[in-house]
């Protein structure tokens, strides 16, 4: 970084971390031999991460406004990128715990100073509103009139604060889960009205007089499955306007999608939504086969719609750590089942083999059956060792061998060394897990930014006149300024710059100091050392 008032030292410094971030992503990704410097690499970004926060803090401590600003200034030389959008591309989690930047999540979440209604801004709207549909006959009708489109603004101002669009999403989304599971549970056909019906349809051609049965059994969509169905259909139209979001000049509809999905929770939303559509199709094709998979389309995709509750629950500061948690130990069972099917698989085939006694025709359940058995014994449930108890035979000692080491493997080795993972997640991210959660509050809290007002099926009417990318200085996480503050912030920071530098060279010349000083300690001691070996050879050559 070049020396001067005219660059940006903040931004510049967590570009820095950026850059040496991913080249050291980059190195993982191509070779994994290169430890050495992938870890080299990671340190200049602490580095410069720490610079950036030391920065951050004095001009925190000198003017809290002034850091403020510094964070959410649009910085041309970076692609007009605010400090704190490179903060979150960077992946520099201690700068986002930083205290400056939670209080611009905080003013963000909360809407405190978005929207106040300003008295100038105010009247000359009620102005333009009251020639529009003509001055008022009294002061009265007047004053009524003012104080209603002051009272609508005020709601609907309301509505647009990140923290009421959270809890009124919440509320509807409860509300949608309740009448979805009462749709699963009571709404849909039984599997058993459906086979019936499959039957009938079966035997109308042969039976007229089941006609008429068949075609009043036919199950057509009631008033609450056109109520979800609507509700599904808003929820994708909200995602697609999320979406369109990415979506400028230089991305085309592939890279804006795929900019998309990046986020975990918009790829969760997406599935539920494909799911949900991949049952009613399923359903429409009215067959046995069908309208099974419909079922268990639809019973999945319930699943899918309920995890999708912990999203939403993320912004809780008591809860949200421990699901972060929950999310790093995920990682680590899929590496654990990753290593626990080959063996699952290999004893399941051994023993398959060994302990079936009548041919059975290959097909998708003889692997149920294979790894049925197989995967049970970890928790227990042990149904070979009947099969192999009684049978001497070589098949039946080859058998009780298999049992023996797949339990001693499966039982001691692997679920201990599924606790062990978990264990060294949790040391590894306890002490992290404030820093992480105020890190992904960054995302939670853009997500209830760009939101539609009203939640699903309500989001319908709001449709076309709410812009989703919010330009507000004072919402978004972005502000254009002056130039006259800009130069200011510059030369704040310049001065930051230059006093870590001075503060750096101080504590680097005391530690000299200090090293020379311990050395010269030992000098002495050394002397003192010599001297008295001196003193005792001295004696003993006296007395001899």
């Amino acid at each position: 970084m070049q020396h001067g008032p005219q660059r940006d030292r903040l931004c510049g410094a967590l570009v820095a971390a950026l850059i040496y971030r991913r080249t050291a992503d980059l190195y993982v990704k191509q070779s994994s031999t290169e430890l050495v410097t992938v870890q080299k690499l990671r340190n200049h970004a602490d580095e410069y991460e720490n610079l950036a926060i030391r920065l951050l803090q004095c001009l925190y401590l000198s003017n809290p406004n002034m850091a403020r600003f510094a964070l959410k200034r649009e910085n041309s030389e970076f692609n007009k990128f605010s400090t704190l959008e490179i903060a979150i591309m960077s992946h520099s989690e201690n700068f986002v715990g930083h205290t400056s930047v939670q209080e611009i999540f905080d003013t963000i979440w909360s809407g405190k100073t978005t929207h106040k209604i300003d008295d100038k801004n105010f009247d000359r709207l009620y102005k333009n509103t009251s020639s529009s549909f003509g001055q008022a006959t009294n002061d009265i009708q007047a004053k009524d009139k003012e104080n209603q489109l002051k009272y609508f603004l005020t709601i609907k101002n309301k509505l647009t604060r990140p923290r009421v669009k959270y809890q009124v999403h919440l509320l509807f989304y409860l509300i949608f889960l309740s009448l979805l599971s009462y749709f699963v549970l009571f709404g849909k056909s039984s599997l058993f009205d459906v086979n019936e019906r499959i039957t009938l349809n079966d035997t109308c051609s042969q039976d007229d007089s089941l006609c008429s049965i068949t075609t009043s059994s036919k199950s057509s969509w009631s008033f609450l499955q056109i109520l979800i169905n609507t509700w599904v259909f808003m929820f994708a139209l909200e995602e697609f306007r999320q979406a369109n979001l990415f979506k400028t000049k230089d991305n085309s509809v592939g890279q804006a999608f795929m900019l998309y999905l990046d986020e975990s929770w918009n790829k969760l939303d997406s599935l539920c939504i494909i799911m949900y559509v991949a049952s009613i199709a399923l359903e429409i094709w009215n067959t046995k086969a069908t309208l099974n998979a419909a079922r268990a389309f639809l019973a999945i995709d319930c699943v899918l719609w309920f995890i999708r509750l912990l999203i939403l629950l993320m912004i809780d500061r008591t809860v949200g750590p421990i699901l972060l948690m929950m999310q790093a130990m995920l990682n680590d069972m899929m590496t654990f089942f990753s290593i626990f099917f080959v063996f699952t698989s290999a004893y399941g085939v051994a023993s398959f083999s060994l302990l079936q006694n009548r041919e059975m025709p290959f097909g998708v359940e003889v692997f149920r059956k294979i790894f049925h058995g197989a995967y049970w014994h970890v928790f227990g449930q042990i149904n070979d060792l009947d099969d192999v108890k009684d049978n001497f035979e070589l098949t039946g000692w080859a058998a009780f061998v298999l049992l023996v080491f797949y339990m001693a493997i499966s039982n001691i080795v692997l679920v201990n060394l599924l606790v062990a993972m978990f264990s060294n997640t949790f040391d590894r991210m306890y002490a992290r897990m404030d820093t992480l959660w105020k890190f992904h509050r960054y995302h939670i809290i853009k997500e209830y930014t760009i939101l539609a007002p009203l939640p699903p099926p309500l989001n319908l009417f709001s449709t076309g006149i709410y812009e989703l990318k919010p330009f507000n200085r004072e919402t978004s996480f972005v502000a254009e300024l002056p130039p006259e503050q800009i130069l200011n912030l510059r030369r704040r920071e310049a001065l930051a710059y230059e006093s870590d530098v001075f503060e750096h060279a101080t504590n680097e010349k005391q530690s000299d100091v200090n090293r020379q000083e311990k050395i010269d300690l030992q000098l002495r001691q050394l002397r003192k050392m010599v001297s008295l070996i001196k003193v005792t050879c001295e004696a003993s050559t006296t007395d001899d």
